[in-house]
């Protein structure tokens, strides 16, 4: 970096991204471990080709004296498909000069902060999270977005996308974006990030998705491409569509956890099963028939409750997936059993709580949607808080009328797509009864992201 060699620096950055989930990978497709781990800028170029969207890449370098105490520099590299040069950018926080506005609005969220929840670092998830919750109470007074929440979404939008008065790192033309975050990146909600200026969100503009790193984006491209499925239609038993109302697991390490009832979760894999694809949810909720299915099943969707923290201190993966509990299983589907599975699904959809989240660690997020990117699944799309009932089973349903129709269209799956425009329809829906629109606060409807290949060529049977 200090010599101004900024292609060779990211060169060497994406070789310690998700190095251990690269091996995995690696290791499925047979490939020469130290090879397939490192990365030339034409490598990286060519993979941007590939995926026809723009890369941008994070690389945070933490320090103790910037204005968050932790984070001194922010690098973005923006990779586009067709374009020779990589364009680079680097934010130092500690000087004023590089963005006033953008200290101040970080000072001012750190003096607003509640007290009692303060975060680590103001680069993570935990600032969006807590303004984006605090919503509700605005939604049940009859209020809009709170302007403390547009603040919020505004200044990480500054950050990461207008960091400089330079201008926006991404334009009209880079319609799919792939966001590669580093640390607690993973967890800022970029779909929800507002700009300013065009009072837009950035969902608005762009299409969106994430991944550990740009060699996992790749393997996981290669190995959907090595499977065995992809030609052929897919049928009713290729699906495995759940949803759960009233999830029984047992005591979870000593502990009664309460779950509260998903009316909206039932509902969503009714809807999903027989008005789009005119089959039937899976009616054996326990965990051992979910765990049966699974590893034949093309086309995943669990809609129950997630736990983030299933209480096991020597825990290597966290998280849970709540399920029944039958004779020889708890009802707890971990994160650590499905990494132990050998999926073959184009999508895992985990619609639950907190699904997105886990332990942050230099290899990316370690948790559910790690663990089924690992097992096998070409994607997942998973949550990064805890979300609402009944938006969420709204946004599911336009999820899946929006890949329906584009398999009648072009014959493949853009699941990116399918998701920003699941998104914008939950948020612009309007109440036929109360003419209000009823998921337009973005806690609603920009929980969830997509992390993995974006694309599935597919035929379905008429």
């Amino acid at each position: 970096m200090n010599k101004g060699n900024y292609d060779l620096a990211l060169e060497i950055a994406e070789r310690g991204r998700a190095k251990a989930f690269v091996d995995v990978l690696a290791k499925q497709l047979k490939m020469n471990r130290e090879v397939s781990s490192n990365l030339k800028i034409q490598d990286i170029k060519k993979i941007a080709q590939d995926q026809q969207a723009t890369l941008v890449i994070y690389s945070n370098i933490l320090e103790k004296n910037s204005i968050t105490n932790h984070s001194e520099k922010l690098y973005i590299w923006v990779v586009r498909p067709n374009q020779e040069k990589v364009n680079f950018k680097q934010v130092d926080l500690q000087d004023p000069k590089v963005s006033k506005s953008l200290k101040e609005s970080f000072t001012k969220i750190k003096q607003n902060f509640p007290q009692g929840d303060r975060p680590i670092d103001l680069l993570g998830g935990s600032i969006p999270r807590t303004y984006l919750r605090g919503t509700k109470k605005d939604i049940n007074s009859g209020q809009q977005t709170s302007q403390k929440t547009i603040e919020v979404l505004a200044a990480y939008y500054q950050l990461l996308i207008e960091p400089d008065e330079k201008g926006k790192i991404l334009t009209n033309e880079d319609k799919k974006v792939i966001f590669i975050p580093q640390g607690t990146l993973f967890e800022i909600p970029f779909a929800a990030l507002y700009d300013n200026q065009a009072k837009q969100y950035l969902i608005e503009k762009h299409t969106i998705l994430a991944s550990p790193s740009v060699k996992a984006l790749d393997m996981l491209y290669k190995r959907q491409q090595k499977g065995e499925l992809n030609s052929k239609p897919l049928q009713n038993k290729d699906w495995l569509i759940l949803g759960i109302e009233e999830a029984k697991p047992t005591q979870l390490c000593s502990q009664n956890v309460q779950l509260n009832k998903l009316p909206g979760a039932k509902q969503e894999a009714k809807d999903i099963a027989s008005v789009i694809f005119q089959g039937e949810a899976m009616e054996e909720k326990t965990e051992a028939a979910v765990r049966q299915k699974m590893p034949q099943a093309r086309m995943i969707h669990l809609a129950t409750h997630g736990l983030l923290d299933n209480c096991e201190e020597d825990a290597e993966v966290p998280g849970a997936i709540a399920l029944d509990a039958s004779e020889n299983n708890d009802g707890w589907l971990t994160a650590s059993e499905i990494s132990q599975m050998k999926l073959q699904a184009e999508l895992i959809v985990l619609s639950a709580c907190d699904t997105a989240r886990g332990r942050l660690t230099a290899d990316g997020v370690i948790g559910l949607s790690r663990s089924a990117l690992a097992a096998g699944s070409s994607s997942a799309i998973v949550s990064l808080w805890k979300v609402e009932d009944k938006s969420t089973s709204f946004l599911m349903k336009e999820f899946y009328t929006q890949l329906k129709e584009q398999q009648s269209k072009s014959g493949k799956f853009d699941k990116a797509e399918a998701l920003r425009q699941a998104m914008l329809k939950t948020k612009n829906y309007v109440d036929k009864n109360t003419k209000k629109k009823i998921y337009s606060e973005p806690y609603q409807w920009s929980a969830f992201t997509l992390v993995g290949e974006p694309t599935t060529q597919l035929e379905t049977r008429q």
